[in-house]
């Protein structure tokens, strides 16, 4: 666990499927926490299974501020 339970998370993670003819459909998993020895604990809400590619991004300041926008629309690609 997080050495900082409490803590607001430090990353997004995203599975990100390739549709043939069209853009990339990200769809966020989870969150991760960096501890304090710099090391990131990752809390996933599945695993995918087909496939696809995993990203861990940091989440910037401006997107913690976000109240109640779904990211997915901001990430698709």
């Amino acid at each position: 666990m997080s050495d900082r339970p409490h803590a607001a998370p430090t990353h997004a993670i995203w599975h990100i499927r390739d549709r043939e003819g069209k853009k990339a459909f990200w769809t966020e998993i989870g969150v991760g926490f960096t501890n304090r020895d710099g090391s990131v604990t990752l809390k996933l809400n599945l695993v995918p299974l087909d496939g696809g590619m995993i990203q861990v991004r940091a989440i910037e300041p401006r997107d913690r501020e976000r109240d109640g926008r779904d990211r997915d629309d901001d990430f698709r690609r």
